[in-house]
């Protein structure tokens, strides 16, 4: 059997979304129980991720938007992301 090792594309998370020209949302919200403190959500806009279970909307939730970003990027490394404004289906390599 002949076999073809590829390596998984690596790229942060900035990168893959300017090289698919991607905008990030991010969300602040307020914390009722905790007054001054936030709660970050983050995604793609106009996006959703086709896994095993089928086509989700994940995001990444953190105490600060750098955290709730790089929780996306973790979330969605080697999935496919559905683009809605293009139509288009992206492979995600390993994102950081």
């Amino acid at each position: 059997m002949k076999i073809i090792h590829q390596d998984q594309e690596r790229m942060s998370i900035e990168r893959f979304a300017e090289k698919h020209n991607l905008t990030m949302v991010v969300i602040r919200e307020s914390l009722l129980l905790e007054p001054g403190k936030f709660l970050f959500h983050a995604h793609f806009n106009n996006t959703s991720v086709e896994c095993y279970a089928g086509i989700v909307f994940l995001q990444g939730i953190g105490d600060t938007e750098k955290q709730a970003i790089s929780g996306y990027a973790a979330a969605i490394s080697g999935e496919r992301l559905l683009n809605y404004s293009t139509g288009h289906r992206i492979l995600i390599g390993q994102l950081e």
